[in-house]
C-alpha cells in the first residue's frame, strides 16, 4: 500500500481552532476600530482643520487640529492591489492622528492633492 500525506503528524483540531479564533478576533478588532472619513474641513477663522469620520460603533466623530500643531505627509503608497494608491497622514505635534487614502476612503487623488496643497500653505505661514 502506498500512502500520500501532507503531514506526517497533522495538527490537532484544537490548535487549528485556536489559530482561526485569533485571526477572527484580530479581524473583528480591525473592523470595529477602522475609521471612514466623511469630510475634511479647513476652518480659517478658528485656525484649525476638522476631520469628520465614522466607525462601526459611532456615527459622527470629529478630530480638530490647530494649525500651529499640524504636520502632514502626502505620498504615493502603492500596495499589492492598488498601484496608484495615495495616502495623506495628518499628525499633531508629530504624532500620527489620522490617515486618509484614495483607495479606502473614496477621495480622489486630486481632492487629496488639493487638500495637501492647502495644508502646505497653512503650515508655511
Amino acid at each position: 500500500m502506498t500512502k500520500y500525506a501532507q503531514w506526517e503528524n497533522p495538527p490537532s483540531l484544537a490548535s487549528q481552532i485556536t489559530v482561526e479564533a485569533v485571526i477572527a478576533f484580530a479581524l473583528t478588532i480591525w473592523v470595529i476600530t477602522s475609521k471612514v472619513t466623511k469630510e475634511l474641513c479647513i476652518d480659517f477663522e478658528k485656525k484649525k482643520i476638522v476631520i469628520s469620520y465614522l466607525t462601526l460603533l459611532r456615527n459622527n466623530k470629529k478630530i480638530e487640529i490647530d494649525f500651529s500643531t499640524l504636520n502632514y505627509v502626502f505620498n504615493k503608497a502603492p500596495n499589492r492591489y492598488n498601484a496608484k494608491r495615495w495616502i495623506l497622514e495628518i499628525s499633531r505635534n508629530n504624532k500620527k492622528i489620522f490617515s486618509i487614502s484614495t483607495g479606502d476612503d473614496g477621495f480622489s487623488q486630486e481632492t487629496l492633492q488639493e487638500f495637501a496643497n492647502n495644508l502646505k500653505n497653512i503650515t508655511n505661514t
